[in-house]
């Protein structure tokens, strides 16, 4: 873990701002990936640095064949709550007085808490658009991490509608063990290179 730490930290502090990373192969090993990273010069020429990277448990991914010019190794994202936080479901009642306002603002609620990092069509329920979920004054409004719900409960107080949140489950489902989701909670950390990202646990870099 430090040395994949003091990488990204040399990285950051590279005075060559003309620098760019590349996640160039991607292997599966078990539960795990090995990522071979390349940074070069934003013209891409031929000095070019190689660099293995290894993720022991992968929980999620998605590589991109796209040049970044960031890295960074967080447990502290939106990507990770599902693992790090509790889950829910959130339940509403009453229908907004401005259906179309308060479907705005949901979406906008949501892409300022995750950063655009996934949308809000994956924690809603998908029976009906959201405008004619809320429209129906009641039910189901989303699944998800607590937070991201929070966040939803706070943006439709502001329309009079009313959510209850319930569960909630932890990481890992029901019935995983203490163990599991503590090390879920503690450990899981996610690299995000651009707009490539991977979340797991047991960083390295040989």
């Amino acid at each position: 873990m430090d040395s994949l730490l003091d990488l990204i930290a040399e990285i950051g502090d590279a005075d060559d701002d003309d620098t760019v990373i590349r996640i160039g192969t991607v292997t599966t090993i078990g539960k795990g990936l090995e990522l071979h990273l390349e940074l070069s010069t934003f013209d891409l020429g031929e000095n070019t640095r190689k660099i293995e990277v290894r993720c022991e448990e992968v929980l999620d991914y998605a590589v991109r064949n796209e040049v970044a010019s960031s890295i960074i190794l967080t447990s502290n994202h939106p990507l990770l709550w599902r693992f790090t936080y509790d889950t829910a479901s959130a339940f509403f009642k009453g229908t907004p007085p401005d259906v179309y306002a308060a479907t705005g603002a949901l979406y906008e609620a949501h892409r300022h808490a995750t950063d655009d990092w996934f949308g809000l069509e994956t924690q809603l329920n998908g029976g009906l658009k959201l405008s004619q979920l809320l429209s129906a004054g009641n039910g189901l409004l989303a699944r998800g991490p607590i937070p991201l719900l929070t966040a939803y409960k706070d943006v439709l107080s502001q329309y009079s509608v009313e959510v209850e949140i319930v569960g909630p489950y932890p990481p890992g489902g029901m019935m995983s063990s203490a163990e599991v989701q503590n090390r879920l909670r503690k450990e899981s950390k996610a690299l995000i290179v651009g707009d490539s990202y991977v979340a797991g646990i047991g960083w390295t870099a040989p």
